[in-house]
């Protein structure tokens, strides 16, 4: 699961098959001036494979792309893992 956070930060965290709920950890946070997210306030994963993790950033009206690094992140969403 992803979370636009208007901070210009997304968190990410894994599912938790065993109790069908999102862990309480994050596994990894997208964020600092590298990303260039400023007030993100939408995400979402891009089909057709999920490579992807589209954010809207509304400062700079535009959306950023950030590919998937690893597989070993999968399955963080139940619907659409990363």
């Amino acid at each position: 699961m992803a979370i636009a956070q208007r901070t210009g930060a997304i968190p990410l965290f894994r599912m938790d098959e065993a109790h069908d709920d999102f862990e309480p950890e994050r596994i990894f946070e997208i964020s600092g001036p590298t990303s260039k997210l400023s007030f993100s306030d939408g995400v979402a994963f891009a089909p057709p494979s999920n490579d992807y993790l589209a954010a809207c950033n509304l400062l700079s009206g535009s959306i950023s792309f950030y590919p998937r690094v690893s597989s070993s992140l999968h399955p963080l969403c139940s619907d659409a893992g990363i």
